[in-house]
């Protein structure tokens, strides 16, 4: 494989890698509004009717797979305020209504006209969806005040709209969580007239279409090599299986001389008797027929015998059988 090949496939994952994009958080759908919060947190917010307790509102948004939503900045608190605003318009009231929100009140400060915490200090929110104190500073005038209604501690929190007061729009007030209504026209604005829920956006995986490109090329070029390296492995295999031929056979084979041959069954006490069934078993089969016969004899160690076949091999593979038996019979 050329070094120009191999680098037009590694520059496209160099292209690749440089232009990575990550795809934003998403709603459920656009009816959704969707806000950014610390700690690289994404909430979705959407407004319902409904002249509802507390406790309805959040079964409702459990319902949709959400909960009942708090704010955490100024971006949540108007887009809060603005949206009840011109939602409540449309019911023709004369002075205004509310609207559920997360927040209940801190176990250190419940009880009637407790005034030992201040408003930051004496409520919370139910779950950890909504986090720190800056929603606990949009309090009304006097409130929250502990206040009851009908015997029931005011623990629970709704905004406020005012149609006479736009400017005040979206200011807190702690209310009995079990009510809905309050039957005092001079106090219309805590009637309840709908509730926000939240839920986490949907974060999608940290990867762009770019990577994906990336992967395909990545996953394209392994694919490649390992074909290149399965295609070179079995060329080698087959060179390995193939039966070596004949010209291969012979300038592989030992250079042995007949001197050295006669050494050997000297020194062993091979002779002719020993070794003469081989010749005879090598004049009825041609040398290739005879390797197996020395792959045999490699085997059990008998490496003096390899070296006579070898040889005599070499001389029958000419003809020349009258040398190889003389060989043999000179003692």
């Amino acid at each position: 494989m050329s070094p120009i090949f191999l680098l037009l496939l590694a520059f496209p994952a160099a292209f690749c890698a440089k232009t990575t994009t990550v795809s934003p958080p998403t709603c459920p759908d656009n009816t959704w509004k969707l806000f950014s919060r610390t700690e690289n947190r994404f909430w979705c917010i959407k407004y319902f009717d409904g002249n509802v307790n507390r406790y309805d509102a959040q079964s409702a948004c459990e319902k949709i797979g959400a909960t009942l939503t708090g704010f955490e900045n100024q971006e949540e608190f108007e887009f809060l305020r603005d949206t009840a605003a011109r939602e409540i318009l449309k019911f023709g009231l004369k002075y205004g209504g509310a609207y559920w929100i997360d927040g209940v009140r801190t176990p250190q400060c419940h009880g009637y006209r407790n005034i030992n915490c201040t408003a930051v200090e004496s409520f919370t929110w139910s779950n950890d969806y909504t986090k720190g104190t800056f929603a606990f500073t949009k309090f009304d005038n006097w409130e929250p005040n502990n206040s009851q209604a009908h015997g029931e501690d005011e623990n629970c929190l709704q905004g406020l709209i005012y149609l006479e007061y736009p400017s005040i729009n979206g200011v807190l007030n702690d209310f009995a969580c079990s009510r809905a209504v309050v039957n005092y026209p001079l106090f219309e604005t805590s009637t309840t007239r709908g509730y926000f829920c939240g839920q986490m956006a949907t974060v999608p995986q940290s990867h762009s279409e770019e990577e994906k490109d990336c992967s395909s090329e990545e996953r394209g070029r392994h694919r490649h090599h390992s074909s290149e390296e399965k295609r070179r492995h079995r060329h080698h295999s087959s060179k390995e299986k193939r039966r070596p031929g004949k010209k291969e056979w012979r300038n592989s084979r030992p250079v042995v001389q007949p001197p050295e041959i006669k050494s050997f069954v000297s020194i062993h006490g091979y002779n002719r008797k020993t070794m003469l069934p081989h010749v005879a078993l090598m004049t009825r089969l041609n040398s290739f027929a005879a390797r197996p016969l020395v792959a045999i004899l490699r085997q059990s160690s008998r490496n003096i015998a390899v070296y006579l076949l070898v040889y005599l091999d070499a001389q029958l593979s000419t003809g020349d059988f009258v040398r190889a038996g003389q060989t043999l019979s000179e003692d």
